[in-house]
């Protein structure tokens, strides 16, 4: 194995992991896969939690035959190695634990929008209703991104 890989390994492990558990939770906003119900939780927090898992025990894997490595020629390439693999490992878990334990979809960030950008009169307990091209938002509303009015220029 080349000492190259083994010293970048930890971080190249971190950024797949990383990537594949962010991309899975947008593919699962858009799916809607929060409003499908399995037991306690629903399918996106079951397929996010199991993706997280499954990369913080591969990045485990890594970092254990690093630390059980053999010594090689160059001792700070060992070192590089065997710190690349425990801080991928730490960024892993740290990284992950947002998409795992957060509401899904932004319904967090912008609790008046139940998860919908584009729709206004939903902070007043009032019933929400589509954005209009001429809306000005006002506290608890929301303008949708396409009925925003942009410079010629722009399209």
């Amino acid at each position: 194995m080349s000492a190259l890989l083994r010293a970048i390994g930890g971080w190249l492990a971190w950024a797949v992991g990383f990537s594949i558990l962010y991309g899975l939770h947008g593919v699962a906003c858009a799916l809607g896969w929060p409003a499908i119900r399995i037991g306690p939780g629903d399918l996106q927090r079951l397929v996010l939690a199991f993706a997280w898992i499954v990369s913080v025990g591969a990045i485990a894997a890594w970092t254990w035959l690093q630390w059980r490595a053999a010594p090689g020629k160059i001792a700070l390439l060992d070192w590089l190695a065997r710190g690349s693999a425990a801080a991928g490992l730490f960024a892993m878990v740290i990284s992950g634990l947002p998409v795992v334990l957060s509401a899904p979809c932004g319904t967090d960030a912008v609790p008046w929008s139940r998860g919908t950008i584009g729709m206004v009169g939903c902070s007043n307990g009032t019933r929400c209703r589509p954005a209009a091209p001429s809306a000005t938002p006002e506290h608890g509303e929301a303008l949708a991104v396409r009925d925003m009015v942009f410079p010629e220029e722009f399209g």
